[in-house]
């Protein structure tokens, strides 16, 4: 396959991509944004790569985004041409001529069901390090360095690396890179986990070849490319629940393939397995997917939940401080669905029905907790409503009991 700003090489099932540019050091332009997405595309659809190896041609891996352009490196209205805007001439991030070019390039990589192995040969800056950050492992030569440099540059990390990054290293090891913007050696990367081994520059190139053979001649390709999806994605959950789900259907559908049964058989009669399913046609796409509303907090819960976001002074009139958090602190409650509003015109009205109200009723709300002649429903979506003629707050039934004033905010009537 012929790229002008890579090489795409396949010997063994193992795919090796190179970031062909040596005389500016391999530096990040538009054109290999585009053939690093089609690359790992191609990749994707090509059964017969088992691994993926990136590396650089020359003496550097990545220097960062090419700087030919001078002040107006970064500009992308002097670049691309003016942005949409919207009619009050506010910017419109809807417009993709706004999206940062390296994040679709790392979001690229980490839909792929392929491992990526990434061989630091030389310097990685900038979008030189946070393009590997999606890659599964990366190796270093000695010789590697590497720079999240974009404090000293004015502008901010990019390919979503404040995503990437913490998760890899930890959210101190990140702001320490991300704060000074300073080059460090391959070893400081050892010590700080964002690479798994440092070897000499000769040994490089064979080091990650032979991790990719291990994984071409062992491994289930279907199996490699969810546990691959599995993994990354399950970073974003919020509750191992969501993880046994997804455990739970792969299990399920691998536990039935022939895979399984020859890996079994394989195991047992101390062969080496030949599995034969194909990740293009015998993978279900949507195993290697997390639960719908994974890592997503709102109304729209498809998942049987709704994650429900408050804050206390929605609780307490009198904002004062609920025993445990502080005034404005988040908590999250996950109620049946069978509970949640009813979508559309119906959901609408019946909001609209409880909200008719005039300011003087609730106004009357203070006035009536002070009394002490009010108690309280707790309403997970707007906390507690005035019903001045019931002589009580009035909402929805939280798990069906109804919930105290004096138990939400922690304090009792006599107090109030």
């Amino acid at each position: 396959m012929s790229y002008e700003t890579i090489k795409y090489e396949v010997a063994e099932q193992i795919l090796t991509i190179t970031l062909n540019r040596p005389d500016k050091l391999n530096a990040f332009n538009g054109p290999m944004q585009k053939e690093l997405i089609d690359a790992f595309d191609q990749a994707d659809k090509d059964d017969d790569i088992r691994a993926i190896i990136v590396t650089g041609a020359g003496r550097g891996f990545c220097a960062g985004a090419d700087l030919s352009s001078g002040a107006d490196t970064f500009d992308r209205d002097a670049r691309r041409g003016p942005v949409k805007r919207l009619a009050d001439g506010k910017v419109d991030y809807s417009d993709p001529n706004v999206r940062d070019g390296g994040g679709q390039v790392t979001l690229s990589i980490f839909k792929c069901l392929k491992p990526v192995i990434a061989a630091v040969n030389g310097p990685a800056v900038g979008i030189g390090v946070t393009m590997q950050l999606a890659m599964d492992i990366r190796i270093a030569s000695e010789n590697a360095r590497f720079g999240f440099v974009f404090s000293q540059r004015g502008i901010v990390p990019e390919a979503a690396s404040s995503w990437f990054l913490p998760r890899i290293v930890g959210i101190s090891q990140a702001l320490e890179w991300c704060y000074t913007g300073r080059v460090f050696p391959a070893r400081e990367a050892l010590a700080g986990r964002l690479v798994s081994k440092v070897v000499p520059p000769d040994e490089l190139l064979p080091t990650a070849r032979a991790l990719a053979r291990e994984i071409a001649a062992k491994t289930a390709p279907v199996s490699v490319a969810l546990i691959r999806q599995m993994m990354w994605r399950m970073l974003g959950a919020d509750d191992p629940m969501e993880a046994h789900k997804v455990d739970s259907r792969g299990i399920y559908a691998r536990g039935r393939s022939e895979d399984v049964k020859e890996g079994v058989v394989s195991f047992l009669e101390k062969r080496s397995a030949n599995f034969k399913n194909k990740v293009s046609a015998d993978m279900e796409p949507r195993l290697c997917e997390p639960p719908k509303g994974v890592g997503v907090a709102g109304r729209g819960h498809p998942s049987g939940h709704r994650t429900f976001r408050f804050r206390h002074r929605r609780l307490d009139p009198f904002r004062r401080p609920f025993h445990g958090w502080p005034v404005g602190a988040r908590l999250s409650r996950k109620i049946p669905a069978k509970a949640a509003r009813p979508r559309g015109d119906a959901g609408d009205t019946q909001q609209r029905q409880r909200d008719r109200r005039s300011p003087e009723e609730r106004s009357a709300l203070p006035r009536l907790v002070r009394a002490g002649r009010t108690t309280a429903h707790h309403d997970t979506r707007r906390g507690p409503r005035c019903d001045p003629a019931a002589g009580r707050l009035s909402g929805r039934r939280h798990r069906g009991k109804p919930v105290g004033l004096p138990d939400i905010v922690g304090i009792s009537p006599e107090a109030a």
